[in-house]
């Protein structure tokens, strides 16, 4: 039982403070913190202290319990069991230093020792302590020295990692190295790659290059590469890009919808695609379909004509048509119109030819100005009778309303011929109601019509013809122009009536000298658009001033132009320099006024002038050898201001005087001819066009203006293209 205790003593001292590594301390035997006896089962043993049992010690000596102890103390780190005099990896480098020669830093690695060529292992081959661009910072595997050239980037690297034959290290570089699809190869020489976008490679058709600059590629679907103008893109957010046929990818409006199912869309040049009656083809074939401004593609006489005359708006069709069937009882010819207001309805009166071939006049008329009823049948026929002055041709009509007259508001002046005599008087015609009309008895000739113009006598300019009246009332003053002729000569007459219209007086300032009647107008030169007739004089009272519009025969047909008579028709009218035909046949060689043109009516509603006329075309197929049918033109007279000189204007006799200010108009301004004219002598007119602004600024030289006496009118006009006219005026007050 002692033995068993003793042992167990023995044991657990060895095991409190006896390890193998403990150095023995005493005499043997040893007793106290290391006791090596014959309970502990350890033999002391003397050596160097071998921390790292590597089997290599330090230079402590001493007794040692056990192991834990070396023979030598050679170990240069008694800390590192891979650390001593040795050369272990076969490397020719021992891990300890010599006295001429340093330690191995990696004695466990054959390729790390001092002096060793560095190589690309992620080894510090030389021991130096430096691992230059050994270090694979992204860690896809490759360090820099082995080929990485970009170390920050896990996807590119040097190997070739989707097996497409070039990696991310290449020049050039695989720009996805984990897409095969994906190179940097132009394989079909279009000058881009997968790489740089090139959807089929395969194509050359097919490529991410913007060759016409339109920010499209034809892999983004350009269709058309060298053409700026098609594009994929759409632009205007319609549905449709110029690629798809897009015809205006601005403009929403322009697409390849056929809304209205007509079979054109507005990119098949569909003007109006809300309505079928409306379209880009030409069925009549007269060179214009409806979205040209054809009003009737059945008839192909009837097509738009708007720049024939700058100013004027035409319409398209006639106001009032001719009838080519003879299913009415007037035929194909309907002209020379005239325009009577009483205020709640207007009407006009037309001239035709009856189906018989007689001529006569017709009715139109309308109370709510948008609907239009016709009178039905003539309301004044020729009589026929080869005894009455008027018993042939009745002509130019020209209605006008006076309220005034209690027994006849209504009058019909017109022209007809004396079959007997061959000469041409104006008459006249009364009705009640504007509907019913019959011929003014004579009160000195019962049974005949009243004359009232009658031809004048043997020499004079109106002995064969007075003819196209324009009758119009101021207050309780008449005037008539009218066309006045002899064998020799023509020109435009005014008359005068104080007793309501039933007689008139013509016009003669000075009887007996020159023509008598004094013509107001006369036909121009050879080679104008008037020479070789007048007609149809028509004064249009604008509000601001008169304009006097009258037709001419030249050798292009009838047209008419305008004269200047700013002080009104008795003030004199002259001919403007330089200003031909205002209205004139189309210009489009086809169209039912391609022929003549000839305004007959015309009236001023806020600054918007609207002319009748009447329009011809030739036509071998009718009686007369000529269609007529009434049109319509649209203007807006111009406005004008004076700003110097002031009114009234202070002046010595014969001095220049400056006239500036401003026009307007809503055509060109540079179009508008000033006018200075002068009441005491129509031989003062000078004119000038305003600038491009719409500024004019004129000098009438000095000498113009005498006292004549003073005070006395001067006048300034504005003309725009249209032949319409704004008159503005300044008082001159001139002194010796």
């Amino acid at each position: 039982m002692r033995h068993w205790f003793a042992s167990a003593l023995a044991a657990a001292l060895l095991l409190a403070g006896c390890e193998e590594s403990d150095l023995c301390e005493g005499e043997p035997p040893y007793d106290g913190a290391c006791v090596c006896d014959e309970y502990s089962g350890a033999t002391a043993a003397e050596g160097f202290r071998d921390r790292d049992a590597d089997g290599y010690g330090a230079e402590t000596t001493g007794w040692w319990c056990g192991g834990g102890h070396a023979t030598n103390a050679d170990d240069c780190d008694d800390n590192d069991a891979t650390a001593y005099p040795a050369d272990r990896d076969g490397d020719g480098v021992e891990a300890c230093p010599g006295a001429t020669t340093e330690a191995d830093c990696d004695d466990g690695d054959p390729a790390a020792y001092p002096g060793a060529d560095e190589i690309c292992d992620g080894i510090d081959n030389d021991c130096d302590g430096v691992m230059t661009d050994e270090e694979d910072e992204d860690g896809d595997g490759y360090p820099v020295c082995a080929g990485d050239c970009d170390d920050d980037d896990p996807l590119v690297t040097p190997g070739d990692e989707d097996g497409d034959g070039v990696s991310g290290c290449d020049d050039p570089a695989d720009c996805d190295d984990t897409d095969p699809a994906l190179t940097p190869f132009d394989d079909d020489g279009d000058g881009s790659s997968s790489c740089d976008g090139d959807c089929d490679d395969g194509d050359p058709a097919l490529n991410t290059l913007d060759e016409d600059g339109d920010f499209d590629t034809t892999c983004e679907g350009d269709c058309d590469d060298a053409d700026p103008t098609v594009e994929s893109m759409d632009l205007d957010g319609d549905g449709f890009s110029t690629c798809d046929g897009d015809c205006d990818d601005t403009d929403d409006v322009l697409t390849l919808l056929d809304l209205d199912g007509d079979g054109y869309t507005p990119c098949d040049g569909d003007c109006n695609d809300f309505n079928d009656d409306v379209g880009p083809a030409d069925l009549d074939g007269d060179g214009f379909s409806t979205c040209d401004g054809d009003c009737d593609d059945g008839d192909p006489t009837l097509f738009a004509d708007t720049d024939v005359n700058p100013g004027w708006t035409r319409d398209c069709a006639p106001w009032l048509a001719a009838d080519l069937t003879d299913a009415a009882w007037y035929g194909p010819w309907v002209g020379e119109p005239a325009l009577v207001d009483d205020g709640t309805r207007l009407g006009l009166v037309y001239r035709t030819e009856t189906g018989a071939g007689a001529s006569a006049f017709g009715l139109y008329y309308t109370e709510d100005m948008s609907s239009w009823q016709d009178a039905g049948a003539p309301i004044l026929e020729e009589s026929g009778d080869p005894a009455a002055w008027d018993g042939r041709g009745l002509s130019s009509p020209q209605a006008v309303y006076d309220p005034l007259d209690g027994d006849h508001p209504y009058k019909l002046y017109f022209a007809a011929t004396d079959p007997d005599a061959g000469t041409t008087e104006i008459g006249l015609a009364v009705s009640s109601d504007g509907l019913a009309w019959t011929p003014y008895d004579d009160p000195g000739a019962p049974g005949q019509t009243l004359r009232a113009i009658a031809v004048g006598g043997a020499g004079e300019l109106d002995e064969v013809v007075a003819a196209d009246p324009h009758v119009w009332i101021d207050g309780d003053d008449f005037s008539m122009l009218y066309l006045c002729s002899n064998t020799f000569a023509v020109g435009v007459c005014l008359a005068t009536s104080e007793d309501r219209g039933y007689t008139w007086t013509k016009w003669d300032p000075a009887p007996g000298e020159g023509m008598d009647p004094e013509p107001l107008l006369i036909p121009g030169g050879p080679g104008e658009w008037d020479s070789l007739a007048l007609g149809h004089p028509l004064w249009l009272d604008t509000g601001s001033g008169g304009v006097l519009l009258y037709g001419g025969l030249g050798d292009d047909g009838w047209a008419s132009g305008v004269a200047h008579a700013p002080f009104g028709p008795a003030g004199g009218a002259t001919r403007l320099d330089g200003v031909g035909a205002v209205l004139t046949a189309a210009s489009l060689a086809g169209r039912w006024d391609d022929a003549g043109a000839r305004a007959g009516a015309g009236r001023e509603d806020g600054g918007t002038v609207e002319v009748f006329y009447g329009g011809t075309r030739v036509d071998g197929g009718v009686p007369l050898g000529e269609v007529t049918q009434v049109g319509r033109v649209v203007a807006e007279r111009p406005d004008v201001l004076l700003s110097a000189p002031s009114d009234p204007h202070a002046m010595t006799t014969g001095d220049a005087v400056t006239f500036s200010g401003f026009a307007l108009d809503d055509g060109p301004l540079d179009e508008l001819l000033i006018v200075i004219a002068s009441e005491r002598d129509d031989a003062v007119m000078v004119t000038a066009y305003c600038d491009e602004g719409g500024d004019f600024s004129i000098e009438v030289p000095a000498g113009t203006f005498v006292d004549d006496p003073s005070p006395y009118l001067v006048t300034v006009s504005a003309y725009d293209a249209a032949g319409l006219a704004a008159v503005t005026s300044v008082t001159l007050d001139v002194s010796p």
